[in-house]
């Protein structure tokens, strides 16, 4: 059992003996528990409850002590490096890893000054720290000689460590005489007399066979357990292959899940280049539309002032038309006014002249009587001369009208002229006007087959872009889909790898408990094939009182009994209380014993092999008194090779920690740990004398709060 940091808990763990070796997976600790660490934490989390990270056990460096020397001298000691829970170090003022409870070569410098003071438990944990590579090299040899440091003080925990490295060979030479001097001197059992020597009386030969059949015994237990621990390992390894082959199909779907994801983002980002490219071709449509519409409107706004323009000019050329027909109108009526007035001048001219000529006649008749006529003549002369001075004043006004007839005549030669002239100018303007607005007409046309061009090719691009965002959308679900999916074949993937975690911890330590039963089983069968043939007694049932193995007497006269012998180098004689025996099929022997009915009746079955090496299986034939007490469990008789065969032995006191839980946060609930806990709780405390605490359905804090009481 190691303590949160790597480092053996305050309590021991390691205890004397092969007993507690057998019962460590109980997770039983050995040995007296101590160690102020231990009780510190115990104490404060029975006052105040709280984290359990708290009452972890971590190596602080106290500050040191300000001493007074005399009157005048005071002076800081250096710092002492204690294991306490991280709570009693903070409040202590002292320093301890908080963050990196890792870093083992830091608990090295805080130890090595202390254990080269000569501190045991520094020295412990400076082997520890060796022997087991933390922060440091591995060097079991440093590790063996902090730890005979230690032991040479009478440190029970460096003993065990020692012994251990004397049992494995580790940085010293393997010896499992000196592992078991270590292990008695750790449980207090070095005083006792203790031999190796091969046993010459009979007494010492029976004591050497008797443990060879235990040891036999204990091999054949060892071995049922290894064989079932190696059937839990290849159930282990089928479930870890199982799930190897769960985990590959997880990661192959995971890895095709990735892929579809990798190629629809890879669409998502195509088709969003797509659509970024519908949309900047969307903005210069709109950009050049939008310029086509300015300059579409400019058009129309120029269409409609050309128009509006040869309108004001029609208007114009049609009132010029109208004023030039009107004067040319008033100047020929002026002039016909003028040719009517110098018509009837002209008559009124001629008519004059006629009655000049008349009166000329008259005149000349006249003077053929010109005395009488005299008067006649001048009033007929004075009316020719008035009528002279009118048609001269007729001919003037005749002149008159004609020169105002010809002036009238070329104005109108004029009018006409410049009428024409501004005709063909407004015509000209008119045909221009009619040209530029036809042009703007065909510019128009033009702009709006081009403008209706840019508005399919908008809409068309409008609809990619719908389209495009319902695929980008698609796509998006998709890929929400995916990650959703993605993420739950993750989150699987990841039980999947826990639990593979979880079998190949599981597969690590069975073979790790393999290998030790291994180990054992090696070591077990080298002391079997040191020992003689090995004797089992399969009839009648031995059962151990008083220290003795004795077997009940039967109701007939003779006890038969049956059992079988082994021998590796061949066996040489049989014997059943002298008489000898043959073996049968499979090494079976059967022999018949006369009772006597004494008190002290034995049976004793010898067999020697070819080698010469003996081994003797001796029992007793308990009379019915007897049978009836050990019946009724007055003498608490108990089974061979419990601890308490050996009860007149101070061992020591015997703590054991059962923990059992049903109930789990991530694994599925079990049915039988709770009452499997409670019976081993049981047995130990009842027949092995263990002080036992009972966890059932722990929490960590529970589990802590029990280590560090």
């Amino acid at each position: 059992m190691r303590g949160p940091n790597g480092w053996p808990p305050p309590t021991s763990t390691r205890c004397a003996g092969l007993t507690a070796v057998a019962l460590a997976t109980l997770l039983a600790a050995g040995c007296v528990a101590g160690g102020d660490a231990g009780r510190e934490a115990a104490t404060q989390l029975q006052q105040s409850p709280g984290k359990a990270e708290d009452f972890l056990v971590v190596d602080c460096l106290l500050p040191g002590q300000i001493r007074r020397l005399g009157a005048q001298v005071t002076f800081l000691t250096a710092r002492r490096a204690i294991k306490t829970s991280a709570r009693d170090c903070e409040i202590r003022g002292g320093e301890y890893v908080a963050f990196d409870r890792a870093d083992y070569a830091t608990a090295l410098k805080v130890w090595l000054p202390l254990a080269k003071e000569g501190d045991a438990s520094a020295q412990t944990y400076v082997g520890e720290i060796f022997e087991k590579g933390l922060g440091v090299p591995a060097d079991h040899a440093a590790a063996a000689e902090w730890y005979r440091r230690a032991a040479d003080t009478g440190y029970p925990r460096a003993a065990i460590n020692l012994g251990h490295l004397y049992e494995r060979g580790l940085g010293v030479p393997r010896d499992p005489t000196q592992a078991l001097t270590w292990y008695r001197r750790a449980a207090g059992l070095a005083d006792l007399a203790f031999s190796i020597a091969p046993a010459e009386t009979s007494a010492e030969v029976q004591q050497l066979r008797s443990e060879v059949g235990e040891l036999r015994r204990a091999l054949e237990q060892k071995q049922g357990e290894l064989d079932r621990a190696q059937r839990e390992l290849d159930s282990l390894r089928q479930r870890l292959e199982q799930r190897r082959g769960e985990v590959e199909a997880e990661r192959g779907t995971l890895a095709r899940l990735r892929q579809e994801l990798d190629a629809s983002r890879q669409g998502e980002q195509a088709t969003g280049a797509r659509l970024r490219e519908l949309l900047t071709g969307i903005a210069e449509r709109e950009g050049r539309l939008a310029a086509r519409d300015r300059e579409l409107a400019q058009l129309r706004a120029s269409l409609a002032r050309s128009e509006t323009e040869s309108a004001a000019r029609r208007a114009d050329l049609d009132r010029a038309q109208q004023e030039r027909a009107a004067e040319a109108a008033r100047a020929q009526r002026e002039a016909d006014g003028l040719r009517k007035s110098l018509a009837e001048r002209g008559g009124e001219a001629t008519a004059e002249r006629e009655g000049l000529a008349r009166m000329r006649q008259e005149l000349a008749a006249a003077r053929g009587t010109e005395q009488a006529q005299t008067e006649r003549l001048r009033q007929i002369e004075q009316a020719i001369a008035e009528r002279e001075a009118r048609l001269a004043g007729k001919d003037g006004e005749l002149a008159a009208l004609r020169a105002s007839l010809a002036r009238s005549e070329v104005e109108g030669a004029a009018r006409r002229a410049q009428t024409e002239r501004v005709e063909q100018e407004r015509a000209a303007e008119l045909a221009r006007a009619q040209r530029e607005a036809e042009d703007l007409r065909k510019g128009l046309a033009e702009r709006g087959s081009e403008v209706a061009a840019e508005r399919g090719a908008l809409a068309r691009l409008r609809l990619d872009l719908e389209t495009s965002r319902k695929s980008e959308q698609a796509a998006t679900a998709r890929i929400r889909e995916i990650e959703a999916s993605v993420g739950e074949r993750q989150a699987r993937l990841a039980a999947k790898d826990r639990e593979l975690a979880d079998l190949r911890a599981a597969l690590a330590r069975s073979e790790t408990e393999s290998g030790t039963l291994r180990d054992q089983l090696a070591r077990i069968r080298q002391q079997t094939a040191e020992a003689g043939p090995d004797i089992q007694l399969i009839e009648p049932e031995l059962v151990v009182t008083r220290g003795t193995r004795a077997a009940r007497a039967p109701a007939a006269e003779r006890l038969v009994v049956v059992g079988r012998v082994s021998a590796s180098d061949g066996l040489l004689s049989l014997t059943v209380n002298g008489r000898e025996e043959k073996l049968g099929s499979d090494n079976l022997f059967k022999s018949q014993v006369g009772l006597t009915r004494s008190v002290d009746e034995r049976v004793r079955i010898v067999a020697v092999d070819r080698r010469g090496r003996k081994s003797t299986l001796e029992f007793l034939i308990l009379s019915s008194a007897e049978t009836q007490m050990a019946a009724t469990g007055a003498a608490a008789p108990a089974r061979i090779g419990s601890p308490l065969a050996q009860k007149d032995i101070a061992l020591g006191t015997y703590h054991a920690l059962v923990i059992g839980n049903n109930d789990y946060k991530i694994l599925r609930r079990l049915r039988t740990a709770v009452n499997d806990a409670r019976e081993v709780a049981r047995i130990l405390e009842r027949d092995y004398g263990f002080k036992v605490t009972l966890l059932l359905n722990a929490t960590r804090y529970d589990t802590l709060s029990a280590l560090n009481a």
